[in-house]
């Protein structure tokens, strides 16, 4: 006896350690999934729209809701507003459960089956009109649908369950299916979409919910880079008993504090309640959305009794019914030969002999395929049933062995069935599986097929109310499937990412002048993007600059091929003042070649603040100010600075890097592309426009000497395919960045690129704010004051030691040069500098 309690112990350690208007619905879970697409178009109003609905003469709609890109927050819900603070841990909380759970994806099969019967023309009217644009031309793109049935963070549409009656019934297998962790983050959805947590850092895009077309919806990368289904709720009831054991009201008590403790720790007590038995539910109420979490096993009888009455007591007419479930567990010995699935099927053997000497008999769950033919059979239509292998944990498969070692602890020696040395025995066989799963554990084993599946089946109850009218109201008829399937993974679209070129309209341009991109069939480019008209003189200005300072000869003989740096290395330069002499830096880098780009271009800037301020009087003498009113003031902007000034050159490009070099910066900020020198007529610049699903078109632009170009918010571009080293020629193009500085922008502008001079110091950004225009015309290049006081401060300690005797560090680019801007002398004393002042005062040998 005392060997036997020994292990019984042992064991146990082991075992211890290891919307307005909604269309109602009933859930079932028994899976088999169905493309909804087709029929009849289920009307608009189920959905709670922003945007405005388009269709079509067959009765299909979409809906375009990428037509108001204002930011503006205060047409929001005033509601919203008004909600309490949620804690962040919740959300995070219900983001991993979303992300992780094995128990979610039943669940997220049932979010598609709901947005489908929502909206069931909605792909197939996607995928009709891809290929076309708004005015019906054809696109570059076979593929492309531009804002058809897209969604945006700001507005985003969303579909309701409505009220929702869910019920685990005595049939529930361990209460498998979280419903209601998953009830929460339907009652956070909108929530979980714009918060910025574990999920979503805020260097990541806001996650958006999915397109009603569920285009966007897939199954094969990470939740953090999926988009969320649309899905809410109203209300729901919880139920946690069925009421047909004979002690369920007892046992259901028990239940039920412990879910009113759950729904309270969800937040979202306040948006429904628990009750212990069904008939609690408050009488004569429907609801929109009934979960059936389990059904009882064994009786069939029972099963459609139980059906029949869920159906005609609590499922609105027009309502879709979800029921969820296990099927039975099978001895899968015989036809798995993984060790872990032996094992559990020795385990489920032993179980199955325990339980035998006690007279309880193995169980049989009702199968999908016979739930689905009830479910038929009650004047339903099956929508969606859909089948899901369980895979068990080992920690699942020692579960049923805990339980085998409770009723042997159960068993009576002294009656004439069981010996001691019986129970003796199957102690032993328990304590050798539990030694062969811990064994599987170290060798790596983590899932073990059962044999069993979980099920969700979706019915839709016909509606034959008839209208005020006493006609029969239209409704929606959705196609039906005939058995469950199973499930298959949703496969990620693949969007067409090398379009063919089209052409923009490029009519002429007088100086001063701004006009957007145009597509050649009319279709607005979606970014800030725009040449503008530039004076004759600035070019050959900036041209004349660069040749004074040295610069130009620098380009041409760095872009020998056999002088061309590495990538992503940098040197710094040291040049002299064609009006001054003075002496300052530039500084030459070869960027990184980026997703798959190759290019042999390298980036020249100036590198301090002296170099800076003398290249602003070269733009200044080239009349640059022509374009920064064009700019401010079609922006409708208050003012602008021009704060970081460069030349790009390249002489051979296999494939450019497409980039934006701005986005969210409210239209606040952008660059400008003045070509230098082109040694051919092929086209510089690539164009991009990406649709919702990342199908893209494209153009080229051929610079001219008679505009620039605005890359600002959102405008995708790239360096267009080149080679011109045959020839020795050199592509060499003048970058301008300029912003309306505000605090809201500050750090997106100052963190852009901080390689080069400022190298991100904000605080000298900020000083720059205004200074070369504004809407009143009392600020200009030509007038230029200059910046603000300014006082520069070493970022790291020990600059005086770290620039070495001569200061040699300060010209290597790495952590010494970009932090001690004190020390290295980058930026002028405000004693020198004279802030306030008008540059032609300060310093007159300069071209005014």
């Amino acid at each position: 006896m005392k060997q036997q309690t020994t292990l019984l112990q042992f064991l146990s350690l082991l075992f211890t350690s290891s919307y307005q208007n909604h269309h109602s619905t009933i859930l079932v879970s028994a899976q088999s999934s169905a493309p909804l697409s087709s029929g009849k178009a289920v009307p608009s109003v189920l959905a709670q729209q922003e945007g405005e609905e388009h269709c079509s003469v067959d009765g299909s709609c979409y809906f375009d809701i990428l037509n108001d890109d204002s930011s503006d927050d205060s047409s929001d819900s005033g509601d919203e507003d008004e909600q309490e603070e949620i804690d962040p841990h919740l959300l995070d909380s219900l983001s991993t459960s979303l992300s992780t759970s094995t128990s979610y994806l039943p669940l997220q099969t049932l979010e598609r089956t709901h947005l489908q019967t929502s909206h069931p023309t909605a792909l197939n009217y996607t995928l009709f009109h891809s290929g076309n644009y708004s005015d019906n031309t054809k696109a570059g793109s076979s593929q492309w649908i531009g804002s058809i049935n897209a969604q945006i963070a700001k507005r985003p549409q969303y579909t309701t369950f409505g009220s929702v009656l869910d019920i685990v019934t005595s049939g529930a297998a361990g209460g498998r299916q979280p419903t209601l962790q998953w009830l929460s983050s339907l009652v956070y959805r909108k929530e979980l979409v714009q918060y910025h947590g574990e999920m979503n850092n805020e260097d990541e895009e806001y996650i958006k919910p999915c397109r009603i077309d569920l285009l966007d919806d897939h199954d094969e990368d990470p939740f953090r880079k999926r988009c969320i289904l649309g899905v809410t709720l109203e209300e729901y009831v919880s139920v946690v008993s069925d009421g047909l054991n004979a002690d369920a009201e007892k046992v259901g008590e028990k239940k039920r504090v412990w879910a009113v403790e759950q729904v309270d720790g969800l937040g979202i007590s306040g948006r429904g309640e628990v009750v212990t038995l069904l008939d609690q539910v408050e009488q004569g109420k429907k609801f929109d959305t009934v979960i059936v979490n389990g059904l009882p096993i064994h009786n069939t009888e029972e099963v459609d009794l139980k059906l029949e009455h869920l159906v005609e007591t609590y499922l609105k007419p027009g309502g879709v019914m979800y029921v969820f479930g296990e099927g039975p567990l099978i001895n899968v010995e015989h036809n798995e030969n993984g060790p872990g699935e032996q094992v559990f099927g020795e385990i489920l053997g032993l179980l199955n002999s325990v339980k035998s000497l006690f007279g309880v008999h193995p169980e049989k769950p009702s199968t999908a395929s016979f739930l689905h033919r009830t479910i038929s059979r009650l004047g339903l239509n099956v929508v969606t049933s859909t089948t899901f292998p369980t895979p068990y944990t080992f920690d699942d498969v020692t579960s049923y062995l805990e339980e085998a070692v409770e009723w042997i602890d159960e068993m009576d020696t002294t009656q004439q069935r069981v010996s001691q040395e019986m129970k003796r025995s199957y102690y032993q066989l328990c304590s050798d599986l539990l030694y062969r799963v811990e064994d599987l554990k170290e060798e790596g084993y983590e899932e073990v097929y059962t044999g069993g599946y979980e099920y969700m089946i979706a019915a839709q109850l016909p509606n034959n109310n008839s209208d005020d009218d006493g006609g029969e109201e239209e409704h929606a008829v959705l196609p039906t499937v005939d058995t469950p399937s199973p499930y298959t993974p949703k496969e990620k679209y693949r969007a067409d990412r090398d379009p063919n070129v089209e052409q923009l309209q490029f009519p002429p341009l007088a100086p001063g002048v701004l006009e957007t991109y145009k597509w050649a069939n009319g279709d607005p480019y979606d970014g800030l993007s725009a040449r503008i008209g530039i004076p004759p003189q600035l070019k050959d200005t900036i041209i004349a600059y660069a040749k004074g300072l040295g610069i130009w000869d620098i380009i041409l003989n760095t872009m020998e091929p056999e002088n061309q740096m590495r990538p992503d290395s940098t040197k710094i330069l040291t040049v002299a003042s064609p009006y001054s002499g003075q002496n300052f830096t530039w500084s030459v880098k070869r960027p990184d070649n980026f997703e798959g780009s190759s290019s042999d271009m390298h980036w020249f800037d100036i590198a301090d603040e002296a170099a800076h301020e003398e290249a602003l009087r070269a733009l200044a003498k080239g009349g640059f100010d022509e374009v920064l009113n064009a700019i401010g003031t079609y922006l409708g902007l208050d003012n602008l600075v021009s704060f970081s000034i460069g030349i790009l050159a390249v002489t051979k490009a296999d494939k450019g890097y497409v980039h934006v070099d701005f986005s969210k910066s409210g239209k606040k900020a952008a660059n400008f592309l003045v070509n230098l020198q082109t040694p051919g007529d092929d086209p510089e610049l690539t164009v991009i426009e990406e649709d919702d699903v990342g199908n893209r078109r494209r153009a080229q632009v051929k610079y001219s000497n008679e505009f620039g170009i605005l890359n600002g918010d959102d405008a995708m571009h790239a360096t267009n395919e080149c080679n011109h080293r045959a020839t020795g020629g050199v592509r060499i193009t003048a970058s301008i960045f300029l912003s309306q500085l505000e605090e809201a922008s500050l750090k997106q502008v100052a963190e852009h690129d901080k390689y080069y001079f400022p190298f991100g110091n904000m605080d000298w950004i900020w000083s720059q704010r205004g200074r070369h225009w504004n809407k009143d015309g009392t600020a200009s290049m030509m007038n230029d004051k200059g910046r603000q006081p300014f006082e520069p401060v070493d970022t790291i300690e020990g600059c005086e030691d770290r620039v070495g005797e001569n200061k040699e560090e300060c010209m290597v680019h790495g952590e010494v040069r970009m932090n001690c801007y004190k020390t290295c002398g980058f930026f002028k004393d405000d004693g020198e500098y004279r802030p306030g002042e008008e540059r032609a005062v300060v310093s007159p040998e300069l071209p005014f």
